[in-house]
């Protein structure tokens, strides 16, 4: 892998130099043997087994003479490996990527797709890995729907010894890997069921279908019960709160009670879902508007502050939490409002005017004139 060009820059430790990538693949001959050498002793022969299931598969079962291209993904099978070390070779892994689990796919000669996003990746060969498992005595369970751009697969270590070279590549010849996984399956009737419920018959994939339909299809005409359904089959998913957030704002003032209610038993399950990996995602901000729009303005102010300690000062908040007609105990243990007694208060009035002043300065830097009723937004 190599460049033709700097980037803009012309900086070549500038990260934006990958998108003048060039990639050239160089095809040699080798052998089912070919990690003996570098790969250690302990995995070699599970590399073995399955170079040779592959060459196999695509020499033997190849009537249209297409060859075939796939990656042994080595990064991740020695960590794989350490992670069962660690635990006694008692493992089990759920994954998620884009990537193969069908070695039909894998049919045609053709360079290794590379998608460059910020960094670069290439598809993940989960066949491959499912292999690895069984070779050393466990098995795997991948999803089964063919066009989906996320792949989830299973695999299981249950901490019996390896299957040792000296057993030899027969048992997994041919069909070999399926028929070892589907006899050790069995003794997981629990996890089968939870991966069939979950993976197979609605997974990942299928969620993130229907809801970029009804983000792109539906649009501003989706209604608030619609929303509120999609985030409870998200499990109350923060990113799917925030792409749908103005149009929940926008209808949660109106909407009945009872779906009012529906929407505030799962506003706390957003923030606990919330890991708080993008910092130029305010979801508590988010959520402190919405609680604002529902009249709760003492949930409203609690997650404002929230938005304050984690993200930062902003004046949008500050001029958000100094409109509140709630009781300002929460700050000093004056039990009047900021509208009644900002004027016999001194503490509630230097907040009171603090607050304007904020206002006011927003607002003429934004050329606004009116005071909305609605929380503003960043």
């Amino acid at each position: 892998m190599g460049t033709t060009k700097l980037s803009s820059t012309n900086d070549p430790l500038d990260p934006a130099i990958i998108e003048s990538f060039a990639n050239m693949f160089l095809y040699k001959p080798t052998s089912t043997t070919y990690y003996s050498t570098t790969t250690d002793e302990v995995d070699s022969f599970h590399l073995s087994r399955i170079l040779g299931w592959y060459k196999d598969k695509f020499s033997l079962d190849d009537p249209a003479n297409l060859g075939a291209s796939f990656l042994i993904p080595i990064g991740a099978i020695r960590a794989l490996q350490k992670l069962a070390n660690f635990s006694n070779q008692r493992l089990l892994v759920l994954s998620g990527d884009k990537g193969v689990s069908d070695p039909e796919s894998m049919r045609g000669l053709v360079d290794p797709h590379i998608a460059v996003h910020g960094s670069f990746s290439m598809m993940v060969n989960y066949h491959a890995i499912g292999a690895y498992f069984t070779s050393k005595g466990g098995f795997a369970l991948h999803n089964r729907v063919d066009k989906a751009s996320l792949k989830c697969s299973c695999f299981v270590l249950p901490g019996l010894i390896d299957v040792k070279d000296d057993v030899g590549f027969e048992p997994f010849a041919r069909n070999g890997f399926e028929q070892n996984d589907a006899e050790r399956q069995q003794f997981f009737p629990n996890l089968l069921q939870a991966f069939e419920d979950h993976i197979d018959l609605f997974g990942p994939n299928d969620f993130f279908v229907i809801q970029k339909c009804v983000h792109e299809e539906t649009g501003s005409n989706t209604s608030l019960r619609s929303m509120v359904s999609l985030l409870k089959l998200s499990n109350w998913d923060s990113e799917i709160f925030f792409k749908f957030r103005e149009m929940i704002l926008a209808q949660a003032p109106s909407a009945g009670i009872k779906l009012r209610i529906d929407l505030c038993r799962g506003i706390p399950l957003l923030w606990r879902n919330y890991f708080g990996l993008d910092q130029d995602t305010d979801i508590a901000f988010e959520i402190g508007r919405l609680y604002y729009a529902l009249c709760n303005y003492r949930e409203a102010l609690v997650y404002y502050q929230l938005s304050v300690d984690l993200i930062g000062p902003h004046h949008v908040t500050f001029h958000n939490m100094v409109r509140f007609p709630v009781l300002v105990d929460s700050f000093h243990g004056c039990d009047r409002t900021y509208y009644s007694t900002y004027t016999n208060c001194s503490i509630c009035r230097s907040i009171f005017l603090l607050g304007s002043v904020l206002l006011l300065t927003w607002e003429s830097y934004t050329g606004r004139r009116k005071l909305s009723t609605k929380p503003c937004t960043k």
